[in-house]
């Protein structure tokens, strides 16, 4: 038997190599899932899209133990998503936020109307002629 020439070893070794290794931890992914979160919490999403926040919270979660363990294509999928999550959560809490302030101004709005329909039934009906316009400067001088 024949065994092979050097050229091939080394072509089989840095085939190995090359398909044994993973790609580094995905720690930027990691940092900017957790950044996104902490501003989804600090913008109301607790509040307002709890549910998609925990979303975030459990795929950061995942894919840390993802990355631990070596799996390091899952952590970075797993860190994306957390990413998609907390933007999604961020962006109904802002919404939230706006449906609330609108429905304060319909409500100070009709407290307005209410206020003036019964501040000017409440007025006495009188005819009351307003006052003159002001008088013009004249040009001509002042006596001394």
């Amino acid at each position: 038997m024949k065994g092979l020439s050097p050229i091939g070893i080394m072509a089989v070794a840095a085939l190995t190599v090359g398909c044994a290794t993973e790609p580094p931890r995905p720690t930027e992914e990691m940092t900017r899932a957790r950044t996104l979160i902490e501003q989804a919490e600090q913008n109301g999403a607790q509040r307002y899209a709890a549910a998609d926040l925990q979303e975030a919270r459990d795929k950061l979660q995942q894919s840390d133990q993802a990355a631990s363990k070596g799996n390091t294509r899952d952590a970075q999928w797993l860190a994306t998503e957390a990413s998609a999550d907390a933007q999604l959560a961020a962006a109904r809490a802002s919404s939230g936020k706006a449906d609330d302030a609108s429905r304060q101004v319909d409500q100070d709005l009709a407290t307005l109307r209410s206020q003036t329909v019964q501040g000017t039934a409440s007025l006495p009906s009188q005819n009351v002629t307003p006052p003159p316009p002001p008088t013009a400067p004249s040009n001509s001088p002042s006596p001394q």
